[in-house]
């Protein structure tokens, strides 16, 4: 667990150095600079192209982080054309989607013309988003691969983001307009790209020449297979988390994905460690795997499912209990999105809770379950939101998203412990649960003294002395506890 929290921690920082600028970025400027359809437009082209960007690869990425263990030996960064493969597999795949863009794109804007003009106009920026975000996937699963998560997160969350304010000042001075905007946004990505690459290449990381001797027949095929099914399983799992935002664009329109997209960016907040955390716990899985250390799998199921759900549970307590101060610093119209902002933090929480099931499944001989599954709970997916976002809007699909998430979760926590009999639930889970409600419970109760600025200070940092008193008194965290002897320690 050392090296995950190491890395989880930097990439933390760095996650939330990111939020704090995107959240001025979303709350001071997107928000009054743009109208609800094209704050609503850039999500939707965030999300469409991940979704795209990673059906490109052909599954071939997760493949990449999964068989590095196999490819290199000790602590040689040689992947014998690992890399190599995975970006010629995933530069084809682009072409391929490419090409099935240029078909649709009538249908498409026929269909868009009248009720999301705004999709038609900027339908060309798809085409270099798909790419940039495709390359830049490419060079942090490389990174991943070898245990290391800080330089991509911080590159994807902070530069990033630092680069998009300066877009807006550019564009609250009116030097550039919405247009420019999307460019530029554009060539951040291509930073990011040129910056992957100069790393990688003099830290000798980069091998082009695929090594066949080694990369044989036998190995080709299970190569494959693996891309394969993790096709399905990848298509699954980000599909379950964007089709929220798609549903409501063909289903609503774009101002109702602008105000869902905002509700949504403060959930996101509450995930960041958990996603450090599952990114640099795949690869040590896999080599666990590999080694037949079960037990040590296990110990990391357990603690990913404590030490995530207890973060997230303290964050989650401070956007809640805060959130209508927030608010008052956004466009009215931004409020009614409130009960989707708790829709889907428990939703995030449920996740938390379950620990690294899907990495687990994917490290084992079991993945294939795993993509037939994640594709069934799709099509629960898309018939909830189907049901729900006509009947009660985007808390509908906030609530489309809560029954699928949960499903997908108790899925697979069951299938692991009736196959490998793991659980990510011991003694100190339903602790854990009780400090999480009490710190929320006592947040309820805070009163506003009327100040927005000191009510979220005030109640920010009574919540936070709750649950530090209350995860040191009960210990249920050793990690965290450790962490908190060495800060003392320090002072």
């Amino acid at each position: 667990m050392g090296i995950v929290l190491k890395q989880a921690s930097l990439s933390s920082f760095s996650s939330y150095l990111g939020a704090l600028i995107g959240f001025l970025n979303v709350s001071l400027f997107m928000n009054r600079l743009f109208t609800y359809e094209e704050f609503g437009l850039r999500s939707l082209l965030l999300d469409v192209t991940v979704i795209i960007a990673m059906l490109a690869q052909f599954g071939t990425g997760r493949s990449l982080v999964r068989f590095f263990p196999f490819f290199t030996a000790g602590i040689s960064k040689d992947d014998k054309g690992l890399f190599s493969l995975t970006f010629l597999v995933s530069l084809l795949g682009f072409v391929v989607f490419a090409i099935l863009l240029i078909v649709f794109q009538p249908i498409i804007s026929h269909y868009f013309y009248d009720k999301s003009a705004l999709i038609v106009d900027y339908y060309w920026s798809l085409f270099p988003l798909i790419l940039l975000m495709l390359i830049n996937n490419l060079f942090e699963q490389k990174l991943q691969a070898n245990s290391n998560t800080s330089i991509s997160t911080f590159l994807r969350e902070v530069l990033n983001k630092i680069v998009t304010t300066f877009l807006l000042v550019l564009f609250y001075f009116k030097v550039i307009d919405f247009e420019g905007f999307i460019i530029g946004f554009i060539l951040s990505y291509l930073l990011n790209s040129l910056i992957y690459y100069f790393y990688l290449k003099n830290t000798n990381q980069l091998r082009w020449k695929i090594d066949w001797q080694f990369f044989n027949r036998k190995l080709r095929k299970i190569y494959f297979r693996y891309s394969l099914f993790t096709v399905f399983t990848n298509l699954s799992g980000i599909v379950l988390s964007k089709l929220d935002i798609i549903m409501l664009v063909f289903l609503l329109n774009l101002s109702a994905v602008g105000i869902y997209a905002n509700a949504l960016y403060f959930c996101i907040l509450i995930t960041i460690p958990s996603t450090s955390i599952v990114k640099i716990s795949f690869p040590i899985l896999a080599h666990n795997y590999k080694k037949k250390r079960f037990d040590l799998i296990s110990e990391l199921y357990k603690k990913t499912s404590i030490n995530q759900f207890l973060v997230g549970g303290v964050l989650f307590t401070l956007l809640w209990v805060n959130i209508d101060s927030v608010f008052e610093f956004q466009k009215e119209e931004y409020a009614t999105g409130k009960m989707v902002i708790l829709i889907l933090g428990i939703t995030r929480l449920v996740d938390m809770l379950t620990g690294v099931n899907g990495q687990i499944i994917n490290a084992s001989k079991y993945y294939p379950f795993e993509g037939v599954t994640s594709s069934f709970l799709v099509l629960i997916g898309i018939g909830t939101n189907f049901y729900f976002i006509p009947r009660y809007g985007i808390n509908g699909a906030a609530f489309a998203t809560l029954i699928s998430s949960v499903s997908y979760n108790v899925v697979r926590v069951l299938f692991i412990y009736l196959k490998m009999g793991l659980s990510p639930f011991n003694s100190q889970t339903i602790k854990t649960i009780a400090i999480v409600l009490v710190g929320i419970f006592v947040g309820s109760l805070l009163p506003n003294v009327g100040n927005n600025i000191i009510d979220i200070l005030y109640k920010s940092s009574i919540i936070a002395l709750l649950f530090i008193f209350l995860i040191l008194k009960s210990n249920v965290s050793e990690d965290i506890s450790s962490l908190f002897q060495k800060i003392r320690s320090r002072i």
